[in-house]
């Protein structure tokens, strides 16, 4: 089961208007972070499927959380058919907001 957030992913996507898209990219952002926090490590196809996003999206997204600090690439599990895996977990050592 997902959490709530989850859940109300995709129809708040779609409620955005041109003029609030930055408020979408920023619940998408606060919305993987905070299932990469239930979950301890997620891969983009994870957060994917669990945010209903497109992959491509979720590509965005996680780079962007990366080259802020916000999130770590874990090594790639490998065993499954197939490329590997790359999960991503909270960066323990993540900047923390000036204001």
């Amino acid at each position: 089961m997902l959490p709530r957030e989850a859940e109300d992913a995709g129809e708040y996507e779609s409620r955005g208007s041109r003029s609030n898209m930055v408020g979408v990219g920023a619940y998408n952002e606060r919305l993987v972070l905070s299932l990469i926090r239930s979950a301890g490590a997620l891969s983009k196809s994870e957060l994917a499927r669990a945010t209903k996003l497109s992959a491509q999206t979720l590509t965005i997204l996680v780079d962007r959380l990366e080259a802020e600090h916000l999130v770590v690439r874990n090594e790639p599990q490998r065993g499954r058919v197939g490329q590997p895996s790359v999960p991503y977990s909270l960066n323990p050592r993540a900047p923390t907001p000036s204001g």
